[in-house]
C-alpha cells in the first residue's frame, strides 16, 4: 500500500467531461447520472477553461456532487477537493 497521500480507490473507468458543454442536463438529472456513476464505481472529472474554483462552486450551488478531482484553466489546474490542494498549478498567459 502506498502512502500517497493523494490516494483514491482505483475506479472502473473514468469520465472526463466539460459540464458546461457537452454534459448539458438539468442539474437533477445530472445528479443522477453522476450517482449511477459512483455506483458502478465510476468516476466523472470534470474539465473546464473555467477555474477549480467556480466550477466547484457551481457543482456546490446546484446541489450537485463534487468529484475527488477538478481539471480547470483549460488543464493547467487540477485540483484535490478531497484534500483541498492543488495537485497541479500553472500560470497561464
Amino acid at each position: 500500500m502506498s502512502n500517497n497521500p493523494f490516494q483514491i480507490k482505483r475506479p472502473n473507468f473514468i469520465i472526463f467531461t466539460d459540464k458546461d458543454g457537452t454534459l448539458n442536463l438539468e442539474d437533477k438529472k445530472l445528479d443522477n447520472v453522476f450517482k449511477l456513476i459512483l455506483s458502478m464505481n465510476g468516476l466523472v472529472i470534470p474539465i473546464t477553461g473555467r477555474t477549480v474554483g467556480d466550477i466547484e462552486e457551481s457543482l456546490k450551488s446546484n446541489h450537485l456532487m463534487v468529484p475527488p478531482i477538478l481539471i480547470g484553466d483549460n488543464g493547467a489546474n487540477i485540483y484535490s477537493t478531497t484534500h483541498k490542494k492543488f495537485l497541479i498549478q500553472k500560470n497561464i498567459r
